[in-house]
C-alpha cells in the first residue's frame, strides 16, 4: 500500500499537500495536479473547457449533449462530444462510473452547479433571478489563473 500513496505521504510529511485543482481564466481554465511529485498543469479551453466545467456534476453524456446542443451542435451530431468525453477521461481529469462522468480536479474558486451551466452556456440562471450575461459576469474571475 505504502508504494501506492507513498508519494502522497512523503509530500504531507514535507508538509506541501498534493492538489488537484483547476482555475479560471479568461476563456480558458488551468489544471493543476501536484499528486505524483512534480505535477502537471493543463490548459483546457473551447469545448474541453465547456464539456469539462459541465461535469462539475455527475452527468450522463446525453445531458451534457442537450446542454451543449445549442453552442456546438455539429459537434453533438457527430459524436465529437463523446470523444471529449474519452479524452478527458483517459486524461484522469474526468471519471465515469457507469453511464455518468464527474469532473476529478476541485475548483480553487467554488461555484454552484448553476453557475457553472449559465457561464457555459448562457443560459439557465433565470431561476436563480440572474439573466445569463449577469450570472456569467458573476462567475468570470479577474484575468489570470489563481
Amino acid at each position: 500500500m505504502r508504494e501506492v500513496v507513498g508519494e502522497w505521504i512523503d509530500a504531507y510529511e514535507q508538509h506541501v499537500p498534493p492538489k488537484y485543482e483547476y482555475a479560471l481564466g479568461a476563456g480558458f481554465l488551468q489544471v493543476a495536479d501536484t499528486r505524483d511529485g512534480e505535477g502537471r498543469y493543463l490548459r483546457l479551453s473551447d469545448l474541453h473547457h465547456d464539456v469539462f466545467l459541465l461535469c462539475d456534476k455527475a452527468r450522463k453524456v446525453s445531458n451534457l449533449k442537450h446542454l451543449l446542443a445549442a453552442g456546438y451542435p455539429a459537434e453533438v451530431a457527430d459524436g465529437t462530444i463523446e470523444r471529449v468525453v474519452d479524452e478527458l477521461v483517459q486524461r484522469d481529469l474526468l471519471m465515469r462510473e457507469g453511464a455518468l462522468v464527474l469532473t476529478l480536479p476541485t475548483a480553487v474558486r467554488p461555484r454552484t452547479t448553476q453557475e457553472i451551466v449559465t457561464y457555459v452556456t448562457g443560459s439557465g440562471a433565470e431561476e436563480d433571478g440572474l439573466s445569463g450575461d449577469d450570472a456569467r459576469a458573476a462567475i468570470r474571475p479577474a484575468i489570470g489563473v489563481h
